[in-house]
């Protein structure tokens, strides 16, 4: 990630503090990878390090199932009840999840472009950025998106935090946008949509100001790399099926102030889990004082040849954790193993073609 990225999210941070709760067990400091999040003391499995909201919420969906601003379940979901995927070693007894019994009616913004669990919720995303956008003409660019656009929960995220950056244009969050636009080339495999030039066309006849196409794609490309796709596995059939339009309901991209600072490692320590509109990050071992608390962006059970691919395309980093070190040394003997024994198969089949001459003759 680059500096000014984190720098970014550090002063937003601050701005949402009440967005985090951390229960001073973790601090971001700096690392061999620039930025990082760090454990305070030691800590136990299945400790849940921190929990946080989303600091921005990106979903096309108008239907008032979950929350526009913490994707939390409102009374107006129907279906079965998700069941958030617990890492090894916590119990599900233990006080890790709120109960939903504290659902609650939506409610609604004045145009009825975004549906909220709470007046709360509603209220800060009011000042947080959605004062930008609000009205008739913004429903209809978010239909556009669903039913035209591929990764259009991306492009919503994208767009409330231009948002947001213009609501702060004074402060000293809006000084960085620069240097993102300088930095987007570092972000790889997140490359621009053919439609995205017809997205922030449509979005700019809806919104308050004026806006710069570089700084979407620049924002956009760093949304990419950063950014947590939610799916919280809602509204089954009885048969498993999803009934049509499901999907919309259940899926969303959503930007986490602290989360972004963790580093990736094969071998991780800690696991983050999803679950009634926050994200509980939790350690899957235990944890050392000042040690660096890693999450696996890329399925650790796939082999480092897949791994490796997948980290370089999306985040163009190369890793060189102790999962990925043992993993290449296995492959380098298997491969001096195969040359041995391909070396004696040949000694043996050149030692028989000439015990078969000697018959012949």
């Amino acid at each position: 990630r680059s500096y000014s990225f984190c720098t970014l999210l550090v002063n937003m941070s601050y701005c949402y503090e009440d967005d985090i709760t951390r229960d001073s067990k973790v601090v971001v400091k700096g690392c061999d990878w620039g930025k990082g999040v760090h454990t305070l003391d030691a800590v136990e499995k299945g400790t849940v390090l921190w929990k946080e909201t989303p600091m921005f919420l990106g979903k096309c969906d108008s239907n008032g199932a979950t929350c526009g601003f913490c994707f939390k379940l409102t009374e107006r979901y129907e279906g079965r009840e998700p069941q958030p995927a617990l890492p090894t070693g916590c119990d599900k007894d233990a006080a890790l999840f709120l109960s939903d019994s504290d659902r609650r009616p939506p409610v609604s913004c004045e145009h009825g472009c975004e549906w909220y669990c709470s007046e709360q919720c509603k209220e800060a995303a009011w000042a947080r950025y959605h004062k930008v956008v609000c009205g008739e003409r913004y429903v209809r660019f978010l239909d556009y998106l669903r039913e035209n656009v591929k990764a259009g929960n991306q492009r919503v995220l994208t767009l409330k935090m231009l948002c947001a950056l213009k609501v702060c244009e004074e402060d000293v969050v809006k000084g960085h946008l620069d240097k993102l636009v300088a930095l987007h080339e570092e972000s790889k495999g997140c490359e621009a949509g053919e439609y995205d030039e017809e997205v922030f066309r449509r979005f700019t006849e809806c919104a308050e100001g004026e806006w710069d196409y570089a700084d979407y794609m620049a924002m956009l490309r760093k949304m990419k790399a950063n950014a947590v796709e939610l799916d919280l596995g809602l509204r089954l059939e009885g048969d498993g099926t999803e009934p049509e339009g499901a999907g919309d309901a259940r899926r969303a991209s959503a930007l986490f102030a602290l989360q972004a600072f963790v580093n990736h490692s094969c071998a991780p320590n800690g696991h983050r889990v999803f679950f009634n509109g926050q994200l509980h990050f939790v350690s899957v071992r235990p944890v050392p004082p000042s040690a660096q608390v890693l999450m696996a962006y890329v399925n650790p059970a796939s082999n480092i040849k897949e791994r490796q691919a997948k980290l370089t395309s999306h985040w163009n980093i190369t890793c060189s954790c102790e999962r990925c070190s043992a993993d290449a040394l296995k492959l380098v003997l298997f491969r001096q193993l195969l040359s041995g024994l391909k070396g004696k198969v040949d000694a043996k089949h050149s030692e028989s073609k000439e015990t078969v001459k000697e018959v012949e003759a």
